[in-house]
């Protein structure tokens, strides 16, 4: 019997050891809290190359912060969510994200149009965002207290552009071309805007959409030709950019390409043929990978993913990090303890000066960031990236 007690007691005592212990310790001496970082982006279709690339980038800033999370008692997940680029799916996505209570913050999206569905979905569970791409005015205009952007919107993106087709390519005419998507007519209709108040020609007007899902856009291009346009402005992404433009190199079309940052991804060399080095693009960072930490980014993206980053991999990057940072800044003044998603969402938009690899990031009182820039690319000797031509006046 006194063996029997003296084992009981030293059992109890071990399960009260446990106890105090709670979950595991963390860097503080209190418990780990454990959030997830979501990234909504096309990981599989036409637009899965710059889509992975952002959660790829968001994945990354997660593991180089590990010992800095876990330093204040967090620990921290990814959790990629596939949109297929699709508006329709942002409200499932939403409802699966809102019902996991460990999600803190989401990264995404790429189209503008997915997050036109997703962010109201996401306000009511004050579910923070930071979107490494989006462009639409509205998302910003519509007075969301969750809904973030690190990049310059259309209505300085597209006029930018605008510039850049007169005063640094030197082209007099140009047609402008659209996906129908948010993204692509926003940035269509703001660099058409521009071209006509600078006395820049369009040719067709106000601009013309096109189906993404075609593979024959011989009609587009014999209109060109017909025009003698010196440039060809495309609002919309690398896949059927790339088609556009080889097809048009294929008839003779000598001028200039020219798109926003949706071209920004290797695949526009890859598909586009004989027009590549006539392609440019405008990107909120200036040279990422030319710098010292760039270069660093680059080395660890291509050892943890085994493939090449495209610059949407720093934005994606960057965005996790703004999270990260309001995390980590929330743990320090409450250790062991988990943020509510209000908290986090608070800390976020007062981002002020944060110094990330793709640029500043600030929040102004819409959530747009003040301190983007629109620098100019061109593909030179059929290389991704592109050779930065400097920022856009």
């Amino acid at each position: 019997m006194k063996k029997l007690l003296a084992a009981l007691m030293t059992l109890s005592l071990l399960v009260m050891i446990a106890g105090c212990g709670g979950a595991k310790s963390g860097g503080s001496g209190g418990t780990t809290v454990k959030l997830k970082i979501a990234s909504v982006t096309p990981l599989s279709g036409g637009q899965s190359t710059l889509g992975t690339a952002i959660a790829n980038g968001a994945k990354l800033a997660i593991e180089d912060r590990k010992a800095d999370l876990e330093a204040v008692g967090v620990v921290l997940e990814p959790l990629p969510q596939d949109d297929l680029a699709e508006p329709t799916n942002g409200p499932t996505i939403a409802t699966r994200l809102v019902g996991d209570k460990e999600v803190i913050g989401v990264v995404g999206t790429l189209n503008s149009g997915v997050a036109k569905t997703l962010a109201p979905a996401l306000k009511d569970a004050n579910l923070v965002m930071v979107s490494p791409a989006n462009t639409a005015v509205i998302l910003t205009e519509s007075g969301y207290p969750h809904y973030n952007r690190i990049v310059a919107r259309d209505d300085y993106q597209g006029p930018a552009a605008a510039r850049a087709v007169k005063n640094t390519i030197k082209a007099k005419s140009v047609m402008v071309l659209h996906d129908k998507t948010e993204y692509g007519q926003g940035l269509a209709a703001e660099f058409v805007k521009e071209a006509k108040k600078i006395g820049l020609t369009v040719v067709n007007g106000d601009g013309e959409g096109v189906n993404p899902k075609d593979s024959d856009f011989s009609a587009v291009v014999t209109n060109l030709l017909n025009t003698k346009a010196e440039a060809l402005f495309y609002g919309g992404i690398y896949d059927t950019a790339a088609l556009i433009f080889k097809q048009a190199d294929e008839k003779g079309f000598k001028g200039s390409f020219v798109g926003a940052d949706g071209l920004d991804a290797e695949d526009i060399v890859k598909n586009s043929g004989g027009a590549a080095n006539r392609v440019y693009y405008t990107s909120v960072a200036d040279n990422v990978y030319g710098s010292k930490d760039g270069a660093a980014f680059v080395e660890r993206y291509d050892a943890a993913f085994k493939s090449k980053p495209a610059t949407y991999a720093v934005y994606g990057y960057d965005s996790a990090n703004v999270i990260i940072e309001a995390i980590i800044s929330y743990a320090k003044k409450n250790p062991g303890k988990t943020p509510t998603r209000a908290d986090i969402m608070k800390a976020v938009r007062a981002t002020k000066g944060f110094k990330g690899l793709a640029g500043e990031v600030s929040f102004d009182n819409k959530g747009d960031n003040p301190s983007a820039k629109v620098y100019l690319f061109q593909i030179q000797n059929s290389t991704y990236p592109g050779a930065s031509l400097g920022e856009i006046k």
